[in-house]
């Protein structure tokens, strides 16, 4: 084993420190109570990390006789010095069941973001500034993009 290897608890302890969970190693831990798993939250904590260029979490609700899969996430998009347009493709794996209903937004007012392409195994995002500035600018996606599936009729 070399010394570059990082351990279960190593990395677990890395993310939690990124998270900024405070309530101690999940690997090894012996408390009763259950461990929060909103650690992270909506991401916001991790994506303020400027190393971080995004953060994705991919989950399913059931709910009566539907099954939504939804994927959310931020992601660090950063403009060059006069670049007005910023393409974002986003790879879903493994497929949703049908192409997806997609919400984007930005932190940033001066900047439009929408939804150029919508397939059950990708996203295609662009961002565009209003003007070309001379600096560079890092601006913070937010997209989500669900996919719902009945229970009664499909296989």
């Amino acid at each position: 084993m070399s010394d570059t290897y990082e351990t279960a608890h190593d990395i677990e302890a890395r993310l939690n420190q990124l998270c900024g969970d405070a309530t101690g190693d999940i690997v090894g831990d012996t408390n009763d109570s259950p461990t929060d798993v909103s650690a992270c939250g909506d991401g916001q904590s991790m994506m303020a990390d400027p190393t971080i260029s995004h953060h994705i979490i991919r989950a399913q609700k059931s709910e009566s006789s539907v099954t939504t899969d939804i994927l959310t996430g931020r992601f660090r998009c950063k403009f060059e010095p006069r670049q007005t347009l910023y393409v974002l493709h986003i790879p879903i794996y493994p497929p949703m069941k049908s192409a997806p209903v997609v919400e984007a937004i930005c932190d940033q007012e001066d900047v439009v973001i929408r939804t150029t392409q919508a397939k059950k195994f990708g996203l295609r995002i662009e961002l565009k500034r209003a003007s070309d500035s001379n600096q560079s600018e890092s601006i913070i996606a937010e997209v989500t993009a669900s996919s719902s599936k009945s229970h009664f009729g499909d296989s």
